[in-house]
């Protein structure tokens, strides 16, 4: 029997919420998994971590900028 993390695996690793409204709305036609199986794989396993994976947030820090300048000999003395 087809289990809950291998049907998110299966349709491409929604979240457990969005999982959750696909069974409600009867969106996976012939689908076994049901919304009770879901929650309570959610409780025992937690999470599915395929799930999370490319859904955190990553952002690209700004480079520093360096300002380099020719200082006097005179006042380097």
């Amino acid at each position: 029997m087809l289990k809950s993390h291998e049907l998110q695996n299966i349709i491409g690793l929604p979240s457990t919420k969005d999982l959750i409204y696909y069974l409600d709305k009867i969106l996976i036609p012939n689908c076994p998994v049901m919304r009770k199986d879901t929650l309570r794989a959610d409780e025992r396993f937690e999470t599915n971590l395929g799930s999370l994976e490319d859904k955190t947030m990553h952002t690209t820090q700004e480079h520093v900028v360096i300002y380099t300048y020719k200082i006097p000999p005179e006042i380097v003395q």
